[in-house]
């Protein structure tokens, strides 16, 4: 809980959030919505994390938050002591977990070399440096599962997988859909 709180403390640092002393957290599974004033859009983020069991340093956290046309984007983060080059996306379906790679358009599964991702860095933090759009996060949100592997190199890595029931009730919530 201690790492999801810096996430979203991070998260809101680097947002554009209107300012508000009036705070408000919820729930969706495994997803926490954070807003600073009125549910909407510019005012909240919704974040997910987990932490590696066999080091709590090691960390992934997806970040939900608005653009300026209040569409949402995905963005995944790291620690800054982090030593990987890409971050790996991988989808849970039925034949288990596949790579996937998604545009504004659509998402495909793709060979893994495609689903990789670079990665910046900088003093506390990695960021993956795409957005991931409205498709990907419509797409990940009808999931059980993602997996998302921070790699060291094309042969070491660290996995980690994150639950996606409760994305799709927090983005309703957010964006004023009835639940």
């Amino acid at each position: 809980m201690r790492l999801l709180a810096l996430c979203i403390g991070l998260a809101f640092a680097l947002a554009p959030l209107a300012a508000s002393a009036d705070s408000t957290t919820q729930q969706f599974g495994e997803w926490v919505l954070q807003c600073r004033g009125p549910v909407g859009p510019k005012n909240c983020i919704i974040a997910q994390s987990v932490e590696d069991e066999k080091d709590p340093a090691r960390w992934i956290a997806l970040n939900v938050l608005f653009n300026r046309s209040d569409e949402p984007e995905m963005r995944i983060v790291a620690p800054g002591t982090a030593l990987g080059k890409y971050f790996a996306l991988m989808v849970l379906d039925e034949k288990g977990f596949v790579p996937m790679s998604c545009s504004e358009v659509r998402c495909e599964k793709v060979k893994y070399e495609k689903s990789l991702m670079p990665i910046q860095c900088g003093e506390f933090y990695c960021e993956g440096a795409w957005r991931l759009g409205k498709t990907w996060i419509t797409r990940v949100a009808q999931t059980q599962e993602i997996d998302v592997e921070y790699r060291i190199s094309m042969l070491h890595g660290i996995r980690f997988t994150l639950k996606m029931p409760g994305l799709q009730e927090a983005l309703d919530a957010v964006i004023g859909k009835k639940q």
